[in-house]
């Protein structure tokens, strides 16, 4: 993390640019006696930690700007540290920054990702009022956490107050609908999306697909992607694993030549999906042409597809240019190692050739 070298202008700490990646623009100060010019001298030579970060809020003459929080909660979120979302919660209370409907938000989606739904809740319920991003963080955490019915009664209760659900918030709705195989209710919310006229909408049409697809109706979820206009790259991957978990590779493969026709360019995702379709009905040569146009794209090292290419060759009998895809992987995952030993012994070879584990796996 960047050092903190700052200039003083008129009692505010201003920090460079890139520190302003990590932290607000500036700190106003209280105590307009409190010698910033020491404070400055005395952090310049160190880094600016979560600790001393937290330390600094905790100065009794120094009043924080509810950004300052927002990179401090989104290392909790990447530590998974409960107990330090706490410690930043008890200081946000303390301040009053607690009235900051942004922040306390953003604190609802960290308790979430922290697996902590229970506190979640806590802060939603104490919010004094609440907008749609509110609503939609607390569903979308339900739906994180494996509670989808948790996140369908949330979104009721959003309705029967009155609030309005965005695109995204209806994709949140539809995911949780997926979750439970509930496909009466996904319908009555495809029912409402169609009332408001959006179903066109590319982020909807690929939820409808997906959603469509995980409760086992191809056709609705075929309709679904026709139905979007303006189809993006989601779009496409979502048909093609539509197809594929429905048990149509081969339309889910055509699916993809058509993608490639119309322009739109594979992501790792799409990538590793057509290479799964490949391995289901062993086209080794369709899948060797997707493998270098993975490699051209930039996604030939990336462990899910590399993973889904060794498999190929493992289902198409090739254990050579298996072993030889392997041998040359700089990160191996317990996903592989399980892929080349099963291939092994699918070819009664696991002897023969010598394929050596470490004592560590």
């Amino acid at each position: 993390m960047a050092s903190l070298p700052s200039i003083v202008v008129g009692n505010t700490i201003k920090l460079d640019r890139q520190f302003k990646k990590h932290t607000p623009s500036s700190l106003s100060l209280e105590n307009r006696n409190f010698n910033t010019k020491e404070l400055v001298k005395a952090l310049d030579p160190f880094h600016l930690d979560f600790r001393d970060a937290l330390s600094l809020i905790q100065e009794g003459n120094t009043k924080v700007e509810s950004s300052f929080y927002i990179p401090l909660l989104q290392e909790c979120i990447e530590k998974n540290s409960v107990s330090d979302v706490q410690a930043l919660h008890a200081l946000v209370i303390k301040r009053g920054s607690y009235q900051d409907l942004f922040l306390m938000t953003f604190l609802v989606n960290v308790y979430a990702k922290c697996g902590t739904m229970e506190s979640a809740r806590k802060v939603f319920d104490n919010l004094p009022k609440r907008n749609v991003v509110t609503w939609t963080s607390l569903m979308s955490g339900y739906v994180h956490n494996s509670q989808p019915l948790l996140a369908i009664t949330v979104f009721k209760e959003m309705l029967e107050f009155g609030g309005y659900p965005t695109n995204y918030t209806l994709g949140i709705v539809l995911n949780a609908c997926s979750s439970l195989c509930d496909i009466e209710l996904g319908k009555h919310i495809h029912g409402y999306i169609i009332k408001y006229g959006i179903e066109y909408d590319a982020s909807i049409g690929n939820a409808l697909c997906s959603f469509y697809s995980k409760c086992g109706s191809l056709d609705m979820a075929l309709k679904s992607f026709c139905r979007t206009r303006e189809k993006n790259v989601i779009s496409w991957t979502a048909v093609i694993s539509a197809c594929g978990d429905n048990g149509h590779s081969a339309m889910g493969l055509d699916m993809f030549v058509e993608m490639l026709s119309e322009g739109v360019e594979p992501n790792e995702f799409t990538l590793t999906s057509v290479l799964s379709l490949c391995c289901i009905i062993q086209a080794l040569g369709l899948g060797t042409q997707v493998h270098s146009l993975s490699i051209k794209l930039g996604y030939g090292t990336q462990i899910p597809v590399t993973n889904s290419v060794m498999y190929l060759y493992l289902k198409s009998g090739c254990i050579s240019e298996a072993k030889k895809l392997f041998d040359g992987m700089n990160t191996i995952s317990l996903v592989t190692w399980n892929a080349m030993i099963a291939g092994h012994a699918q070819m009664m070879d696991l002897g023969q050739d010598g394929l050596s584990i470490p004592k560590s796996v």
